[in-house]
């Protein structure tokens, strides 16, 4: 763990889990070196760090899938079933260990939330605030990015699940807007590097019209 980062975690408590919100950039396979982690499924995320990290995924079907699949285990990524995700996800944070998760892609009504992206509302997942306000987990969004001739990890600003509304969905949509936010200053940074094909604001509120 970088040293901004660790610090910032010493003083929030070591022994709290880390929810790891991974920005989809163009060099995924670079990711599972740094930290280890295990990878949740957006919607299956709502139902100790170590070398050997689970990661959700479908099961593979696909043979050069499956090749890749070995590749990122290498680094202590292993896949989860993503059927099977939630409770493990859970006992992981609970337990003090990291959680890898992707939540910077267009989710459906029922699955999320509606939080400012680029000066528009996008419908995110719900899930990493409610794990958050479920285990007492830090927040860390972070993203892997091309810069020259080398890679860079960046890390952003450590986000606490907000606790402060009495109404919990409150709690989530102000927590999802706070790590949004710092996803959103990732890609202002790299805008070329983010994969925008995602249509991230697919998902519109009840009588606002389509983007696309």
């Amino acid at each position: 763990m970088r040293p901004r980062c660790r610090a910032k975690r010493s003083a929030c408590g070591a022994n709290r889990g880390c929810a790891f919100e991974f920005v989809r950039f163009w060099r995924p396979e670079r990711r599972p070196r740094f930290p280890p982690h295990h990878r949740v499924g957006v919607r299956d995320a709502i139902r100790a760090s170590s070398a050997r990290v689970p990661r959700c995924s479908h099961p593979c079907r696909n043979p050069r899938t499956a090749a890749t699949s070995r590749v990122r285990s290498r680094f202590g990524n292993r896949p989860i079933n993503k059927r099977d995700s939630v409770l493990e996800g859970l006992a992981i944070l609970d337990a003090g260990g990291n959680l890898g998760l992707l939540a910077d892609v267009n989710t459906l009504q029922r699955d999320g939330v509606f939080v400012p992206f680029f000066g528009h509302l996008a419908c995110t997942t719900r899930s990493v605030a409610m794990l958050a306000l479920r285990t007492n987990a830090l927040i860390i969004p972070i993203c892997c990015v091309w810069d020259t001739n080398r890679y860079r990890i960046l890390i952003g600003e450590l986000v606490e699940a907000v606790r402060t509304a009495s109404c919990a969905k409150k709690n989530i949509i102000d927590t999802t807007a706070l790590y949004t936010a710092e996803i959103e200053k990732f890609i202002r940074a790299y805008p070329g590097q983010w994969i925008w094909i995602h249509r991230r604001w697919k998902t519109r509120p009840s009588g606002q019209p389509s983007l696309y």
